[in-house]
């Protein structure tokens, strides 16, 4: 469970590199503990956490993030035209990261689709199937709606059991709320994402008597900050986790 905005409750997103964001969420469990008095009560276990998303931009910003993120090479990206080693390369960099994400077609907010992954050859050099029986090339086709194209870049592929399509990646946007795999993490982010996972105890809160709250005064870190609501006659408040005397 993840917070669609948190900063209603000064959990802000953390930006990350090559358009990504870190999001603050919770897991939760039920455990029962013994009371002082010594019954047995049941506990809800809230466990902070926190992940990736991939932020909701235009798939061509997401592309000259990862790619300018990548060395001195990529420079000239946006004037210089790719050579047959350079698309071979964008398209090894990128191919994973686009596959199964979740695409919209920018002038058409309702229409999205789970992205196979990019084309093995340019735009330049694909040709679409209009109607029944036109097939014309990409580029003039998108030029003619007044769309402007890379004839040097990949398309993004949707395969189905029907045809394969093509889209240019100008024409589309990242869908929003998608996690980021494990898979389409550098160690680099992963580093990244755990340093910013990072929790400052004066973030938490320890009860001064029933009903209420006041953080403590010592200020430290700990990797993950874990607390537990404890149910004590009619009011639950909100407690720092330590381990039970008894389970069951």
């Amino acid at each position: 469970l993840f917070l669609v905005d948190g900063t209603r409750y000064k959990l802000e997103g953390q930006p990350l590199s090559e358009c990504r964001t870190l999001v603050t969420g919770v897991d939760k469990g039920i455990r029962f503990v013994e009371r002082s008095t010594g019954d047995i009560v049941p506990a809800l276990v809230i466990d902070l956490k926190k992940a990736a998303f991939f932020d909701s931009v235009p798939l061509a910003e997401m592309v000259y993030s990862v790619l300018m993120n990548s060395g001195t090479k990529w420079r000239n990206l946006s004037t210089a035209p790719l050579d047959q080693n350079l698309f071979h390369e964008f398209v090894y960099k990128l191919n994973d990261i686009i596959r199964d994400l979740r695409l919209d077609h920018i002038n058409y907010t309702k229409r999205s689709f789970l992205a196979s992954g990019l084309s093995d050859k340019p735009t330049a050099e694909i040709r679409l199937k209009i109607g029944k029986n036109a097939v014309v090339p990409m580029v003039p086709y998108y030029q003619e709606q007044g769309v402007q194209i890379r004839p040097d870049w990949p398309a993004v592929r949707l395969v189905t059991e029907m045809a394969t399509s093509y889209f240019p990646i100008e024409v589309l946007r990242v869908s929003p709320r998608q996690r980021v795999p494990v898979s389409k993490q550098t160690p680099s982010q992963m580093k990244d994402t755990i340093k910013g996972s990072v929790l400052a105890i004066d973030r938490t809160v320890q009860p001064t008597q029933e009903g209420s709250t006041s953080p403590p005064a010592a200020a430290s870190t700990v990797p993950r900050g874990t607390w537990s609501l404890k149910a004590l006659r009619t009011v639950l408040t909100v407690v720092p986790w330590s381990a039970p005397t008894k389970e069951s």
